[in-house]
């Protein structure tokens, strides 16, 4: 709005255009004038007032109808009327139409004039600030009101997050319960099977174990036979008790390696439905994994449930595969375990046989010769591998007879005393005549010829 402020003076007489022209200028007012009301509405419709000052009676257009007109352009400028008719029926219709103020034409008209400018010239400040600030208070309402809806977008996509946030932490709260179940299971069942050495009661461990932790209605364990190319069930016998590897799901498994799920069997080709043995069960869902020693198949473990049970989850596998890996362990430590007693049986019976031939050795040295034990020994291997020959021998049982009574009534010393003389007098009569002494027995005495 410019500093200087402007108003338009419309009259059609010419001299009260200038009288009113005049007296705005002397208080500082910048004056454009018009002749008619057309002129006028063209003027405001090219320039900014901030007070239009009008006649009532003019040609073209009358002040009436200018004022109608001016607050179509501009609703708030104020249209102060100055006329001569100074009937109430006109003034009325004049401020209905919206006239600001309304003057008659006497000999203050120009005083009056302007006081009214000035009042009207304030009350539109005071409209256009109002207007400008209404018009700010809208557009932050606006701007508000469209924080306020974003803000509940973002609340209500919150509000979802966090719901979806909540389920997923539930889950993952209680697939981390499952899991350490699990883990506990599987730490528990491999602790218990680690303890078992014997083969048998660990293998029926084994399957127990992995019904309870799949928590299955079947498991079986395939042993690889190297020799046969086959799997075997230990303990059974019979048709279904060996699979050729390939054949089966089973054989499948073994000759591949790899773990296997299968949510519908009967709808698998691998799947044999001979081998339900059990009439009241019908398999479903199968999980089949390999028995691995490093990167060789020792065997195959399965299990199954039936259409009444949940079907296995890939993590159901997953948790298969970590339990034979304890099971695959367990079964080669077991395996590891009779090979080394057999070994120590083994051992052990031949340090018994030793321990007996030193003592033979040791015996038989009392009665030969040394060089003869020693070549003995030096040449074992071919005295062993030679043939073999019939001798003729004597044997010689001999005992002091009423030994008994005589040891009843003798002291101890004496007894010693007396055996030690007869068994000298007895071997040297033996050697004497080409025998050998093989032993003593209290009072008896045994002698080969």
């Amino acid at each position: 709005m410019p500093e200087q402020p402007n108003v338009l003076v419309v009259d059609d007489n010419a001299l009260v255009r200038r009288m009113l022209s005049k007296a705005l200028e002397s208080e500082g007012y910048a004056v454009t004038s018009a002749s008619n009301g057309l002129e006028a509405l063209e003027r405001v419709s090219e320039q900014q007032f901030e007070a239009v000052v009008s006649d009532m009676d003019m040609p073209e257009m009358d002040g009436l109808t200018l004022i109608g007109e001016v607050r179509k352009l501009n609703v708030d400028l104020p249209v102060i009327v100055v006329s001569g008719n100074d009937q109430l029926d006109v003034v009325i219709e004049a401020m209905k139409r919206g006239a600001s103020d309304y003057i008659l034409k006497d000999q203050d008209a120009q005083t009056t004039a302007v006081l009214a400018v000035q009042k009207a010239r304030e009350k539109y400040r005071l409209a256009v600030q109002n207007r400008l600030l209404t018009e700010e208070l809208r557009k932050r309402n606006e701007e508000l009101e469209a924080l306020n809806q974003e803000n509940t977008r973002l609340v209500h996509r919150l509000s979802r997050f966090n719901e979806d946030l909540q389920e997923k932490v539930a889950e993952a709260t209680e697939e981390i319960r499952a899991r350490l179940t699990e883990t506990r299971a599987l730490n528990r069942v491999a602790s218990a099977i680690s303890s078992v050495m014997d083969v048998e009661p660990l293998l029926r461990l084994i399957m127990d174990a992995g019904r309870e932790v799949m928590e299955a209605d079947a498991c079986s364990l395939m042993l690889f036979d190297d020799a046969a190319q086959q799997l075997y069930s230990p303990g059974e016998t019979g048709e279904g008790s060996r699979v050729k590897i390939g054949e089966g799901i089973a054989g499948w498994v073994a000759k591949t390696g790899e773990p296997l799920r299968i949510d519908d069997a009967y709808n698998d080709p691998r799947f044999d439905p001979a081998s339900e043995t059990d009439g009241d069960f019908r398999t479903k869902s199968v999980l089949s994994v390999p028995l691995k020693i490093q990167t060789e198949v020792r065997g195959v473990l399965q299990v199954a449930k039936g259409a009444d049970k949940p079907l296995f989850l890939e993590k159901d596998l997953d948790t298969l595969v970590s339990f034979s890996h304890h099971a695959a362990i367990a079964i080669e430590n077991a395996r590891l375990y009779e090979e080394t007693k057999r070994q120590a049986e083994e051992l052990r019976g031949s340090m018994e046989r030793v321990r007996w031939l030193q003592l033979q050795r040791d015996k038989l040295g009392k009665y030969v010769p040394k060089s003869v034990i020693e070549d003995i020994e030096r040449n074992r291997e071919q005295a062993l591998a030679a043939t073999t020959r019939t001798v003729e021998c004597t044997i010689l049982f001999a005992d002091i007879e009423g030994f008994t009574r005589i040891s009843e009534s003798s002291e101890p010393t004496t007894l010693v005393r007396m055996l030690n003389r007869y068994h000298s007098v007895t071997h040297e009569v033996i050697e004497g005549n080409n025998g050998v002494l093989d032993k003593y027995m209290g009072d008896g005495t045994m002698a080969i010829f």
